[in-house]
């Protein structure tokens, strides 16, 4: 009689989903989990969220350095919230921006 393997016992997914915005009016909700200060390749830095949704899957993103200059002092670890991408915005000369809504839907369970 041979021994059959037997997948290994799996918890809760712990790594995160990249998620790019590409779509007016493309929306995330979950808690957010963590925020992570990275540096660009020109040497600016931006913040990269994460955020567990409603079915409990981790997702990670960012929403530009406009964004995260605005965002920071009020978003909060634990409280949900829901990321609504409004598209593109021309700067001066060829720059563009990423313009988002984002709602406080209050404290995360």
């Amino acid at each position: 009689m041979t021994d059959e393997l037997k997948p290994a016992p799996r918890g809760k997914l712990l790594t995160p989903q990249f998620l790019k915005w590409e779509n007016e009016e493309q929306e995330e909700t979950g808690i957010l989990r963590g925020v992570q200060i990275l540096r660009g390749s020109s040497g600016s830095e931006y913040n990269m969220y994460l955020i567990e949704r409603d079915d409990g899957g981790l997702v990670k993103f960012s929403l530009g350095h406009a964004a995260d200059q605005d965002l920071t002092d009020l978003l909060a670890l634990g409280n949900r919230y829901t990321f609504v991408f409004k598209g593109m915005k021309r700067l001066e000369g060829r720059k563009q921006m990423k313009v988002f809504e984002v709602y406080d839907l209050g404290k995360g369970e």
